[in-house]
């Protein structure tokens, strides 16, 4: 069965991508941030792992609000995305 994404909730895909971008990044600044003070000695390294995820994770909002207007806007002329579905059964509890 196909089916066609004709809308996108802007509010919702930015959350969604901040929230992704929030936790990619938290994991990845923490690391460097840790290696940062184990080299260095400084807790600069840390304090940009505490801020770089919020930055990223706003960063990521913003990009969902026009990534999501963006599509709306364009799949009004050339259509949405198709998707193909298919219906599974249920497992028995």
């Amino acid at each position: 069965m196909k089916l066609k994404i004709k809308k996108i909730n802007i509010l919702k895909l930015a959350f969604l991508m901040a929230t992704i971008y929030g936790i990619l990044s938290a994991v990845i600044f923490l690391i460097v941030g840790l290696f940062g003070i184990a080299i260095e000695g400084q807790a600069i390294g840390l304090l940009l792992a505490i801020l770089m995820p919020i930055m990223y994770a706003f960063a990521g909002f913003i990009g969902g609000l026009i990534m999501g207007a963006l599509y709306n806007l364009v799949s009004k002329w050339i259509g949405g995305l198709e998707v193909e579905v298919e219906e599974i059964e249920k497992f028995s509890e």
